[in-house]
């Protein structure tokens, strides 16, 4: 699954909806998958505003939600005003800490905006149960190869929800839409190593 593509949408709408130019992400640990989030995050900010910055920490957990929300409220008094996680429970937290400190947050991994109602404008999707599906309908098709299947953009992944989708402003929309038609066709290239 490539959270890449997914992650660098949720950059372009966060860079979108910023106001001061200053974004956060929070990764649960310093690891591979985890640094992809934060790449593509950063990539997109910086593809939708150069003059952003993106402020990057690792929680050093995935599982302690309290320290999520410590986490928003240092990130306010730095002036950041939208904050990405990819840390599991403790992101849960950076939600809820984000709506505390009057802050944007954007969830990962599944739908969010339920987490912290009005403060989570946007979720980057990682879709695992749709890609398990391909490689079982695969395998009952008699198409199935062994080996790594990545289930991305360009074999149409879902890279955000509907929900979140619909309730942007029609301007945003189309940003959103440009940027999704790239990341599909490979227009839009993200180097993330």
């Amino acid at each position: 699954i490539d959270s890449i593509k997914s992650s660098y949408l949720a950059g372009v709408v966060g860079a979108n909806l910023s106001k001061s130019g200053h974004l956060a992400f929070v990764g649960g640990q310093d690891m591979g998958v985890v640094n992809d989030w934060g790449c593509g995050f950063k990539s997109g900010v910086v593809a939708a505003k150069p003059s952003a910055d993106v402020v990057t920490t690792y929680a050093g957990t995935f599982t302690d939600p309290k320290k999520g929300e410590q986490i928003s409220a240092s990130m306010k008094g730095q002036g950041v005003d939208v904050i990405f996680h990819a840390a599991n429970q403790t992101g849960l937290g950076v939600l809820t800490g984000a709506a505390q400190n009057g802050m944007i947050a954007i969830g990962s991994d599944s739908w969010q905006g339920d987490v912290a109602k009005g403060s989570v404008p946007w979720s980057a999707l990682k879709d695992a149960a749709q890609a398990t599906y391909h490689v079982a309908k695969n395998a009952l098709d008699g198409t199935f190869t062994s080996g790594i299947y990545v289930y991305d953009a360009e074999k149409g992944a879902p890279l955000y929800d509907a929900r979140d989708f619909e309730a942007l402003s029609p301007e945003l929309q189309a940003v959103v839409k440009t940027a999704e038609a790239g990341l599909r066709d490979g227009s839009i290239s993200v180097a993330c190593n």
